[in-house]
């Protein structure tokens, strides 16, 4: 592996922290740990919603603050199998986003998913989502939260924009007059 701050050789990997040069892959393991983190707040919140949802059923309210405790308790439960989720996933198998010349690959489950930087119409960032999504035409969108080690939402978003564009000016099918081909993603009026 190439030092940091060097480019990584032709078809290696770019060191973690660095963006890779266009021609090469740039993997992103997703930080397992900053994951957890975000589960143990749930857990947290759940813990402390939790016994206040119950104990406000359990007073016989009226039928506004039932349904308000009901939802809280919901949510709670809710909250309780995402922190599962997340322990569960940081102590799996090592996940990663690899970023190529001609696709992105998600090595996030089983198999990974190829997804070809032409198939792809937009790559906007979603704000209160806190998001990265992919439009593809014919299949589903792909959102995609920062993978973390220290890359912000926003660099993650430039480094795919980045790809993208890259990618849809190398090939001969790309056209820039086509609505919804804009560098950010689909025309805003």
């Amino acid at each position: 592996m190439a030092p940091q701050g060097s480019p990584a050789p032709q078809g290696s990997p770019a060191p973690q922290g660095s963006p890779a040069p266009q021609g090469a892959e740039e993997r992103r393991v997703v930080d397992a740990g900053q994951e957890l983190a975000v589960g143990l707040f749930r857990l947290v919140a759940a813990l402390a919603s939790l016994p206040a949802a119950v104990l406000l059923l359990a007073t016989d309210p009226p039928l506004p603050l039932g349904l308000l405790a009901g939802a809280g308790l919901l949510i709670a439960v809710g909250w309780l199998f995402a922190f599962r989720g997340a322990r569960r996933r940081a102590a799996g198998p090592e996940r990663a986003v690899v970023l190529g010349p001609e696709s992105l690959r998600l090595e996030l489950g089983e198999a990974p998913e190829v997804i070809a930087w032409r198939a792809v119409d937009a790559v906007e960032l979603d704000e209160e989502r806190l998001v990265v999504r992919l439009r593809r035409r014919g299949a589903r969108d792909v959102t995609l939260a920062s993978p973390g080690g220290g890359l912000s939402l926003e660099d993650f978003h430039e480094r795919l924009v980045s790809r993208w564009r890259a990618a849809r000016s190398a090939s001969p099918h790309a056209r820039a007059d086509r609505p919804g081909t804009g560098a950010l993603g689909p025309d805003r009026p």
